[in-house]
């Protein structure tokens, strides 16, 4: 993909907030590529994200998919309406959506830190 000024601003706005929010990530990476596109498979969009924390790396790898129904009855083939939503094939809304999958692994994160995850009944400590 060729790169554009505009979602790499959006991309840092979103990498800047998940530091406000979390402030100990140590380093990003955000990679935003185009899946490759057949007859059998529909344009879709990955989009990887790797925060370095203390501790662990929280990677998120989100790409856009084959809308529910094919997903669900396990179709090896793709019709056309199974393919994604149309919202789903824009690239702003795939970010986004990797965006949020990070900040919910990033509060899970500090959670595990602080300890404040609960513990299953009658397991042992």
């Amino acid at each position: 993909m060729k790169a554009d000024p505009a979602l790499d601003g959006d991309i840092r706005k979103r990498v800047a907030s998940l530091e406000r929010f979390c402030p100990t990530i140590i380093g990003a990476r955000v990679l935003v590529e185009p899946v490759e596109r057949s007859q059998r498979s529909p344009h879709r969009i990955h989009v990887r994200v790797e925060l370095s924390v203390p501790g662990e790396d929280v990677i998120i790898s989100h790409e856009t998919s084959a809308r529910g129904g094919a997903r669900a009855t396990g179709a090896r083939s793709l019709r056309k309406q199974d393919e994604p939503a149309p919202q789903h094939k824009d690239i702003e809304l795939a970010i986004h959506d990797a965006f949020r999958a990070a900040r919910r692994r990033l509060q899970d994160y500090l959670r595990r830190r602080r300890g404040q995850v609960k513990r299953r009944a009658g397991a042992e400590r």
